[in-house]
């Protein structure tokens, strides 16, 4: 009787344990290496909840102003491989195997999750899921530099944030990747003797990716707070090559920008 209560026992141990080990499955980490000398970015489909790191040796941080956006660097010149674990808002979760580079094969890693929106999402700034400007364009204001265009065709308002619906053009074979785009509202002429003044506008809301490959057009949207352009001054748009002489400066005079309409 004893032996056969030992075996019933131990063929409902195995049934249990081929239960539970159905229901276990692996998440396939990310691969990631950073460097002491530049920052690496995460862009993730939803909001940062929380970010472990498995060693001291990784530096992470959320970037500032940005809630999906996380930010990773080593503290030294060499260290051991590592780990970070990222969960997001919608119960998400990322694992990144880390280890070190000097100059890392790809710094900007945008992750994308089902359809889900790739733009980043300020905290104080909710933007619709289906936020697209340039869909809707209504303007045609462009410059070029060495076949690279850049075109502002919408501007929109939007919860007291103007938003400029861009697109950027690369005809050339050569890839164009991206420093940042920078708004500033400047003198319309330099007096004689006199230096240029100009006002920086801070970017709160930004669908810009690292890069535009050749013969590839792409979309972007940035918002900077509602302002006015006084009469003696206009709006610059400036898009930054990294690393190269491809800048385009694109002039936006004051009636263009009071012809924005409402989101």
């Amino acid at each position: 009787m004893k032996i056969v209560k030992l075996i019933c026992a131990v063929f409902c141990l195995h049934l249990l344990g081929s239960h539970l080990s159905a229901q276990v499955s692996g998440i396939k980490p990310i691969i990631l290496t950073v460097s002491d000398r530049m920052t690496s970015n995460i862009i993730f489909p939803t909001d940062i909840l929380s970010a472990d790191r498995g060693s001291q040796d990784i530096l992470v941080q959320k970037a500032s102003g940005a809630e999906n956006i996380l930010q990773v660097k080593a503290a030294s010149k060499s260290f051991e491989t590592s780990n970070i674990s990222v969960v997001t808002k919608g119960a998400h979760f990322y694992s990144f195997i880390v280890s070190y580079q000097v100059l890392p094969a790809q710094l900007n890693i945008l992750i994308k999750d089902n359809a889900e929106s790739e733009a980043v999402r300020l905290s104080d700034f909710p933007v619709p899921q289906d936020f697209s400007l340039t869909s809707k364009p209504f303007l045609n204001k462009s410059k070029s530099s060495l076949n690279c265009r850049l075109t502002l065709k919408s501007i929109y308002i939007h919860n007291g944030v103007l938003l400029f619906g861009l697109q950027i053009n690369n005809t050339s074979l050569l890839d164009y990747p991206i420093e940042a785009i920078h708004l500033f509202i400047r003198d319309k002429q330099r007096a004689k003797r006199k230096a240029q003044q100009s006002v920086d506008l801070e970017n709160v809301f930004s669908t810009l990716c690292p890069i535009v490959k050749g013969k590839q057009k792409i979309d972007v949207v940035v918002g900077v707070r509602s302002f006015t352009i006084p009469k003696n001054k206009q709006l610059m748009i400036e898009l930054q090559e990294k690393n190269g002489g491809r800048n385009i400066y694109l002039p936006v005079k004051s009636k263009t920008v009071l012809k924005a309409r409402p989101y």
